[in-house]
């Protein structure tokens, strides 16, 4: 990661470095100076003083005749010279320790600036690390989610490969002739590769009024096949409702008043758990209402869907 910001880096250390030796050349140049100046300033003030007190003394001094008076003046201006020393004294006392703070604020200075420099490097170091964790993060939740979508479409390929699938294979009619109720078979299959499991179901076949058409379930029988194992075939057999006579509904068959519909729905249970659905519907297909024993359904354009 660190390769990616080796100019940035390089960069950094050599203005450090250049700054230091511009702080460094800048000190030496300050202290050569102040050691100059203090030196010249204490000889001039010194010459300056030593000027002051030989003429305030003549002035003071120099019209008393009396000894006692002329002790006394001599003692007074030994002692004001003292004093104005000791004043000199603690000036130039002070303006040391000022020099002192100054250099030991200067010197704490340059420590510290570099260690503030490198305390803030360092910690954009951290900060472009985490970025760079962070960005790793992504890319690996990332790529956990594309893997668990890949094993999901698996696992959803090989369910829907080997599943159980229930749908019809045919419909058939038999006594359509003979003046009796005719019966009607609808025969369905597992297509899939495992068995269907309590598997159930529910028809019916009624004339239905064209434009009319109500397909609906509510009084039909539940019927129970049990396992349906793959490639095995089961039927169910079912007649007209009570009260309706086979001879009037071939008329209104003829009449094109009606049309017969077998219609239904399948439920069962897969080898994975889940619970299936097939619904299926058809109608009388041909014109010829005597026909008999035979696929004369067809399959409706809608009402046939699974699950």
């Amino acid at each position: 990661m660190f390769k990616r910001f080796r100019d940035a880096t390089a960069g950094a250390y050599i203005i450090g470095i250049s700054i230091a030796v511009m702080i460094i050349f800048l000190i030496i140049v300050r202290a050569t100076y102040s050691g100059l100046y203090e030196s010249v300033y204490h000889e001039y003030a010194t010459s300056e003083h030593q000027a002051a007190r030989k003429d305030e003394f003549e002035k003071r001094c120099s019209g008393i005749t009396a000894v006692e008076e002329l002790r006394r003046c001599f003692n007074a201006h030994i002692k004001s010279g003292w004093e104005t020393q000791r004043a000199q004294e603690d000036l130039y006392a002070q303006k040391e320790m000022a020099e002192w703070t100054f250099w030991t604020f200067l010197v704490a200075g340059f420590v510290g600036v570099p260690s503030v420099v490198a305390t803030i490097w360092g910690i954009w170091l951290v900060v472009l690390n985490l970025r760079e964790a962070k960005r790793v993060s992504r890319l690996a939740i990332t790529s956990n989610r594309m893997t668990a979508k890949a094993m999901r479409a698996t696992e959803l390929a090989s369910e829907r490969e080997l599943r159980a699938y229930i749908g019809i294979s045919s419909y058939k009619i038999e006594n359509a002739t003979s003046g009796n109720t005719p019966t009607f078979h609808v025969e369905f299959k597992n297509f899939g590769n495992t068995p269907a499991f309590d598997v159930r179901s529910r028809t019916k076949v009624y004339p239905l009024a064209r434009g009319k058409e109500n397909f609906s379930l509510d009084a039909s029988p539940m019927h129970r096949h049990g396992t349906i194992n793959p490639k095995q075939e089961s039927t169910i057999n079912t007649r007209l409702p009570e009260g309706l006579e086979w001879e009037l509904t071939k008329v209104s068959m003829r009449n094109k008043v009606v049309t017969l519909y077998s219609y239904g729905e399948i439920y069962y249970r897969d080898a994975f758990g889940k619970e299936r659905e097939t619904h299926y519907r058809s109608f009388w297909a041909i014109d010829d209402v005597e026909f008999e024993n035979s696929d004369i359904f067809a399959i409706c354009d809608d009402g046939n869907w699974s699950t």
